[in-house]
């Protein structure tokens, strides 16, 4: 995993940013407990258009695909966002991903979640189900089900997964968001998530956490450079 200081978004690329950001201000509302945000559109804060948004989404070019279409190819493939505590780290995953299936539509396109434990896969679906509800038009194309939401028109699904290498296999996921890391003891689960997506054109996982308290497991090997973890996603050429 390539790690830098700066990640700069080329112009291709903050078009597919805003198009995503502007989807999350238009199409998604805040969900959760709290009564003052509540309903209210998603607006970015700074510091996650500038530090997560824009170079998740932002950076890549526009290449042809061997179909002959030209398409816009992410630079970095896996990505790592740490958020303090109450930050609105799930509805900050959530308006990714809705964003996302919604502007980058793939026919039966794979999409998951996983979470360490059942509290917390059930709340990040929760949220996503309020988001979707309280959209006329999302409203109509995403169809809750036992543990998973289908987009009516072309297939595609959402699924949330337990923390299990079993639960992921036979999944080949377009974009994936991997929960709280630093709970995460070793890179197993990882590393079978990274082999369903290698061959995924363009695919996306971002691993999002608040801090550990432990100087061991996989968040530390990321982010100092275990040689151990080298199963990470990546277009040099983008």
């Amino acid at each position: 995993m390539l790690r830098t200081k700066r990640a700069t978004p080329s112009k291709s690329g903050l078009e597919e940013a805003g198009k995503r950001e502007y989807f999350a201000a238009s199409h998604l509302r805040h969900a959760g407990n709290k009564p003052e945000w509540f309903g209210k559109p998603v607006y970015l804060e700074e510091f996650q258009r500038t530090y997560s948004w824009n170079p998740i989404f932002g950076c890549g070019r526009i290449r042809r695909r061997s179909d002959g279409e030209m398409t816009f190819y992410r630079r970095f493939r896996t990505a790592l966002i740490g958020m303090p505590r109450d930050f609105g780290k799930t509805e900050l995953i959530c308006a990714m991903l809705l964003s996302e299936v919604s502007t980058n539509p793939i026919n039966e396109g794979q999409y998951g979640i996983v979470a360490y434990d059942e509290t917390q896969a059930k709340k990040i679906l929760k949220t996503l189900s309020a988001m979707i509800r309280q959209d006329h038009d999302l409203r109509a194309l995403w169809g809750p089900m036992k543990g998973e939401i289908e987009n009516r028109e072309n297939g595609a699904v959402i699924k949330v997964f337990p923390y299990s290498p079993g639960a992921l296999q036979s999944w080949h996921f377009n974009m994936l968001i991997a929960d709280e890391l630093h709970v995460w003891k070793d890179d197993t689960v990882w590393s079978a998530i990274v082999s369903g997506m290698g061959q995924v054109e363009n695919s996306l996982l971002i691993a999002i956490t608040t801090a550990g308290e432990e100087r061991s497991g996989l968040l530390w090997d990321l982010i100092y450079g275990s040689e151990e973890v080298t199963s990470v996603l990546e277009d040099p050429t983008a």
